[in-house]
């Protein structure tokens, strides 16, 4: 079932390394040592706080410590405050080895953010694109040193990852614009009832008014007639005319019913479309003639002929603007969808350009061609392979990392 369905991520082993530089840092700075000391206990929070306040002094390298506070965001999974920081310190540093790991746990961080974004929401707008981020940050990183074998290890896994989240991506938009059609179709249904309804419901008024004159004629020639015929006769003919009023509105009357039925059927279909929302305008106009439709039957009961042809005819104007206010709120749902896509377009663009300005590889280094985004996972895999063994001859296996350097 892909309704609702959530991408997993966690049976996958991202072998991801983040450096923390200590000893980099001058060590007559009782601020950073401390810092230091609270980033190596775990405390995160205490050590991040600290290197913002050393921040504030022209003493220390701006760069190392911009470093190890976007350290401390990522060890506390603030992922999107360690990509910044990751961002600041490659602007501000010119050390190559600070570099190299810079982008090295930036692009970590993108792959860290991409994956808990899909995990919460596997059609996340961004997922995709920090996926796409983290393999070319990785890529640049390979491209300044070919014997990086983590940095290759990570390209495999975002990829893969990325193809996964683009599948189960794939799926959900199928299912949505099953879903979607299902209810366009049923949308469609309704409109033609309403319309249909609009109808039938101004042919019984008019049906009603020609009864109606009818009777007013026949009561006429009833009265001339009182004049020539016998006082038994005239009671006769009166009493057969009121008869035949009676079953009219009788008649009317179910055929009345029947509309009410079926005009209360439309709007339960409608509230099944939409949620049940007294303050809809297509359901207040329903509802205004179905009650309209209730005092015509009351008034046919009543022998008020003229009344319920008023109230018929108020029920077939109501459902005329139901009819136009479903119209009206499928072109502002339309167009509040385009609004929103153009909108999301322009929030991604300067997304997507930093992303690209990170993963520019570093100067006198060629820029790696990326491979196709729909190639499967074994061509994935083996296009890998070669790009390592064309840059240089990379160890089996991972190896462990100092963290002081």
């Amino acid at each position: 079932n892909v309704k609702g369905s959530k991408m997993k991520f966690k049976n996958l082993t991202v072998i991801v390394y983040v450096f923390a530089i200590v000893t980099f840092c001058k060590a007559d700075n009782a601020t950073l040592r401390q810092a230091n000391e609270l980033y190596k206990l775990g405390d995160y929070s205490q050590a991040s706080q600290l290197y913002q306040d050393a921040l504030e002094s022209e003493k220390i390298d701006a760069a190392i410590t911009q470093y190890n506070l976007a350290n401390t965001y990522y060890s506390q999974k603030q992922f999107e405050k360690a990509i910044d920081l990751y961002r600041q310190s490659l602007a501000s540093g010119d050390n190559k080895k600070l570099i190299e790991k810079a982008k090295n746990n930036l692009a970590t961080a993108y792959l860290q953010k991409a994956i808990a974004d899909a995990n919460s929401n596997p059609m996340d707008a961004n997922a995709i694109g920090n996926f796409q981020s983290s393999i070319d940050t990785y890529r640049s990183v390979l491209d300044a040193n070919p014997t990086n074998p983590q940095a290759a290890n990570n390209i495999q896994i975002a990829k893969l990852t990325k193809k996964q989240l683009q599948q189960i991506q794939q799926q959900i938009k199928q299912q949505q614009e099953k879903q979607q059609q299902q209810q366009q179709q049923k949308k469609d249904e309704l409109k033609e009832k309403l319309d249909d309804l609009s109808q039938q419901q101004k042919d019984l008024a008019n049906e009603n008014k020609q009864q109606e004159e009818k009777q007013q004629q026949e009561k006429q020639e009833n009265q001339e007639q009182q004049q020539q015929q016998e006082q038994k006769q005239q009671g006769d003919s009166q009493q057969q005319s009121e008869s035949e009023q009676s079953q009219d509105n009788s008649a009317q009357e179910q055929k009345q019913q029947e509309l009410n039925k079926q005009t209360k059927q439309a709007m339960q279909e409608l509230k099944d479309l939409q949620q049940d929302n007294p303050q809809n305008p297509t359901q207040q106009q329903l509802q205004d003639a179905i009650d309209s439709q209730e005092k015509a039957i009351e008034n046919f009961k009543d022998q008020k002929n003229e009344d319920a042809q008023g109230n018929q005819t108020q029920a077939a104007q109501s459902l005329e603007k139901a009819l136009e206010e479903l119209k009206k709120s499928e072109q502002q749902k339309q167009q509040g969808q385009q609004d929103k896509s153009q909108e999301k377009k322009k929030q991604e663009q300067p997304h997507q350009d930093q992303q690209q300005k990170d993963s520019q590889p570093q100067q006198g280094q060629p820029e790696q061609p990326q491979e196709k985004i729909d190639a499967s996972v074994q061509q994935i895999l083996d296009k890998e392979k070669e790009y390592q063994e064309r840059k240089a001859k990379i160890q089996s296996g991972t190896k462990k990392v100092e963290k002081d350097w």
